[in-house]
């Protein structure tokens, strides 16, 4: 089963401090044709959009340091993440810890695990 069949390539950033899951869903994704870059970090995303920029950055909430919902907001004050789609990866599962993401920085939410539908549905809307 292909996630995106019909759709353009597109540029996305992944940004989660687990690294099996970075590079798996990474891998994922490029062999879809998009173009991927990876960060382990907030401080780590925010150097790679210096020189490449995402249509869509999938970042997970929780992590050590700077935190997934700090990047967002830092990734909205960048010129060149103006028009980049924001989505919350995240484990929790309670309608509060949506609303606070969603409503703060992010443009979508999305559980872990990832269903691969709803990940091409976001994919799709890029």
């Amino acid at each position: 089963m292909t996630m995106t069949h019909t759709m353009p390539a597109i540029r996305v950033l992944l940004v989660d401090d687990n690294a099996d899951a970075t590079a798996a869903l990474g891998t994922l994704l490029e062999l879809e044709g998009h173009e991927v870059k990876r960060a382990q970090s907030g401080p780590d995303a925010l150097s790679i959009v210096e020189s490449f920029t995402p249509d869509v950055a999938l970042i997970d909430i929780t992590m050590p340091g700077m935190d997934g919902i700090e990047l967002a907001q830092l990734l909205r004050l960048r010129a060149q993440c103006s028009q980049t789609k924001l989505v919350a990866l995240t484990g929790y599962t309670d309608a509060a810890s949506r609303f606070q993401t969603d409503e703060r920085v992010f443009d979508c939410h999305l559980t872990k695990p990832l269903s691969l539908d709803d990940l091409a549905d976001v994919m799709r809307r890029s």
